[in-house]
């Protein structure tokens, strides 16, 4: 999974002087055993600003890097002049307090495979998840061709529903028509449901992501049922007829312990509209 090209990036730990920070310099593009590397080389940080320089490399790698920034309560920094682009952005984003040099830029995408270029749903849903963590929703548009477009990030929860209302009136003064029925899938905050249906009307479509359900159910089984329930929930939802999944499911050997599952949305029945 990457987010650019990917060879290994330069981490330092550089003094600023008595009683500073110390300052730690990530430079180059992002491989696979960086967010290791830089793990090590912050464990005795209590205090830290991560100055970032690079154009991306792996996405995993970044993603770690910036659960280490976070979980360390570090301060990020992309220095004047300077870029910090996807798998780089990441990173940054962990950041408690984020700064930008004058002139400096930060780009953000979404993730694809480096060898074939297309986008990969894996990928962007860890992307999702990990900005979740961070308290950064991201809203993503499905066009015609099945290409994801980031439309919004906001800081916050999708739980506060000030926060998720705030987005969503962004999109609309941006050009959003909530006249239009759209179908939306999201990760199952009970506020984010709320804000769409009170915004887009009480009919809206919505749908569980499949990725954070199956999260959310297995997490809660014991470790032998994981793969069997996994795969039933993928047939499952491959079966695309409610009520084939259900008895489908029904004889899961953890049925009994699964709470009810996302089955296909509720239009295939004909009881959404819009």
């Amino acid at each position: 999974m990457s987010a650019g090209s990917a060879h290994a990036a330069s981490i330092s730990v550089e003094s600023t002087g008595p009683d500073k920070p110390p300052v730690v310099v990530v430079q180059g593009s992002f491989e696979g055993k960086d967010g290791e590397q830089f793990f090590t080389k912050t464990g005795s940080l209590t205090a830290a600003i991560v100055r970032l320089e690079s154009n991306g490399g792996s996405l995993v790698a970044g993603i770690q890097i910036g659960e280490t920034i976070r979980l360390k309560g570090l301060q990020t920094l992309v220095p004047a002049g300077a870029r910090c682009a996807s798998a780089c952005a990441m990173a940054w984003l962990g950041g408690t307090q984020r700064f930008m040099g004058p002139g400096a830029q930060i780009g953000l995408h979404l993730a694809y495979n480096a060898n074939s270029e297309q986008g990969t749903g894996v990928a962007n849903a860890l992307l999702g998840a990990y900005l979740n963590r961070v308290g950064l929703p991201l809203f993503l548009g499905i066009d015609a061709e099945g290409h994801k477009h980031p439309l919004g990030l906001i800081e916050g929860a999708t739980e506060n529903a000030a926060v998720v209302q705030a987005l969503i009136d962004n999109l609309i003064e941006r050009g959003l028509d909530p006249k239009v029925c759209r179908l939306f899938i999201v990760d199952g905050a009970k506020a984010l449901s709320k804000v769409i249906r009170r915004t887009f009307g009480v009919h809206t479509p919505i749908q569980r992501c499949q990725l954070h359900k199956a999260r959310n159910v297995i997490e809660r089984l014991p470790k032998p049922l994981h793969a069997s329930v996994r795969r039933a929930l993928r047939q499952a939802w491959e079966l695309g007829d409610p009520d084939k999944a259900e008895r489908l499911l029904a004889t899961s050997p953890a049925s009994s312990n699964m709470r009810r599952p996302l089955l296909p949305p509720a239009s295939s029945k004909g009881s959404a509209r819009c």
